[in-house]
């Protein structure tokens, strides 16, 4: 599973205050496919001993401006390593293990308030 990161946008934002919430939906999410009964949409990657690869992804807050990228949109960097780092260390803490495994191309989109 890999996992991209979006930190909350605007001139205010701040650290997300729900990694511990997001974690478990990312590590309990029912994406993978029942390998006995071929049911799609069952298991979630610690049901299958998978693991997750966790991407800080600053890049999908660009906006081009001429031609140039503008970041002035994305948080902080401060802000966004504390909220990446807390999301990171919960994932983690909930399935051990940290690496590549890709089996389902599918995009989830999950967010916190800010």
């Amino acid at each position: 599973m890999v996992c991209r990161l979006l930190t909350p946008v605007g001139d205010n934002a701040v650290p997300c205050r729900f990694s511990s919430m997001l974690a478990r939906k990312v590590t309990n999410l029912r994406i993978f496919e029942d390998p006995e009964t071929n049911k799609r949409w069952s298991k979630c990657v610690k049901d299958v001993d998978g693991e997750i690869l966790c991407v800080s992804q600053f890049t999908l807050h660009s906006m081009l401006k001429g031609n140039k990228l503008d970041f002035h949109r994305a948080m902080a960097p401060e802000s966004s390593k504390v909220t990446y780092e807390s999301f990171f260390d919960m994932v983690c803490a909930l399935i051990f293990s940290v690496f590549l495994f890709q089996r389902c191309p599918v995009a989830v989109l999950f967010s916190c308030p800010t």
